[in-house]
C-alpha cells in the first residue's frame, strides 16, 4: 500500500510541476502581479474545466498516419487524463495543432486528437497535451468516472 501513496504523491507533484490547476472548478489561484507600479496586487482567477482531470497511467500508442504528415508511432503512457483529452510524454517531435491518433493499448480503442500543449525539456521526452476531436470519456475505461464527465 505504501507504493500506492508514493505514486499518488508523485502524480500530484507532477501535476503541480506542470501547472495543472486543481480539478475543482471552485478552487481558485491567487495570482500576484506587478501592474503599472502597483506592487503585489492580487487577483483571483478561476479556471473552469470541461471535465475533471485524473492522474492516471494508461499505456497508449501515439501515431500519425502518412496522410497527416511524416508517419511515426510511439508507445508511451498517460500522466493525466480527462474526458476531453490528456497529457503524455513523447520522444517524437510534435507541434501544436497537429493531429495524432491515440490507441489505448489495453482496450484497443483509437481516437483522433489534436495537440494543444507542448512542453519541450532540455533533456528527455516532451510533455504533450492533447484533446480529442469529440469527448471520449469511455476511452480511458474508468469504471466510475467523475460526475462531471459527459455520458457519451
Amino acid at each position: 500500500m505504501e507504493w500506492v501513496r508514493v505514486i499518488l504523491l508523485y502524480s500530484i507533484l507532477l501535476a503541480v510541476a506542470h501547472n495543472i490547476p486543481s480539478s475543482s472548478p471552485r478552487d481558485s489561484l491567487i495570482l500576484k502581479s506587478m501592474d503599472q507600479g502597483r506592487s503585489n496586487q492580487q487577483r483571483t482567477w478561476t479556471e473552469v474545466r470541461r471535465s475533471r482531470r485524473i492522474a492516471l497511467t494508461v499505456p497508449v500508442i501515439a501515431y500519425r498516419e502518412p496522410k497527416q504528415g511524416l508517419p511515426f508511432d510511439e508507445g508511451t503512457q498517460t500522466l493525466v487524463v480527462n474526458a476531453h483529452g490528456g497529457l503524455i510524454s513523447l520522444a517524437t517531435k510534435v507541434l501544436r495543432q497537429q493531429r495524432l491518433m491515440l490507441k489505448n493499448a489495453l482496450s484497443g480503442q483509437v481516437q483522433e486528437c489534436r495537440v494543444v500543449f507542448v512542453d519541450r525539456k532540455l533533456a528527455g521526452p516532451t510533455d504533450v497535451g492533447f484533446e480529442f476531436l469529440r469527448p471520449a470519456p469511455k476511452f480511458w475505461q474508468i469504471a466510475f468516472p467523475p460526475a462531471d464527465w459527459p455520458q457519451v
